[in-house]
């Protein structure tokens, strides 16, 4: 399979940053990058948008997302690799914790600035690849306001599925 298009979970070696963010969400999750090809990730880090080496983090957990069609993909992949250079939205990440309360009750005016492309935290800028893609794991939400722990559930759910067939 490949990595293109698929969204990673990072679950080790997390930081002080990381261990802030695994407390404060319950889980083992506290990273996500956007594979955009089989050797590099998109990861939305302090202070900006960067590429890396699709090794640089160990133990990522994968998607298994499909695309509607090999175009979607591209689209995906060509929207994450132009959010390069961007900076990290820090205040977006308040602005997560309030949508996180208020799910489809959500205020507009969060709902756009958790979508606007100016600046990402990590899961905004991957949920952002795939909807990019036409690709929506998460319905119920606000675009965007998604925490790393949100896509771990999806893999381990992949999982227990790949397991039970």
């Amino acid at each position: 399979m490949s990595l293109t298009g698929q969204v990673g979970v990072v679950t080790t070696n997390p930081g002080w940053y990381g261990r802030w963010v695994q407390k404060i969400t319950r889980s083992d999750a506290f990273h996500t990058v956007y594979a955009i090809s089989d050797t590099e990730v998109v990861s939305a880090e302090t202070p900006t948008v960067i590429i890396r080496p699709i090794g640089f983090f160990a133990d990522v957990q994968w998607t298994d997302v499909t695309y509607p069609t090999p175009a979607h993909l591209n689209d995906a992949v060509r929207f994450v690799r132009a959010q390069v250079g961007k900076p990290y939205a820090y205040f977006d990440i308040l602005l997560l914790f309030i949508a996180e309360l208020l799910k489809e009750h959500t205020p507009w005016f969060i709902k756009t600035r958790l979508t606007d492309n100016g600046q990402w935290f990590c899961s905004e800028l991957s949920d952002a690849g795939l909807l990019a893609g036409e690709v929506n794991l998460f319905p119920t939400r606000p675009p965007s306001a998604v925490i790393p722990k949100d896509f771990l559930d999806i893999v381990t759910q992949e999982h227990a599925k790949a397991s039970d067939q």
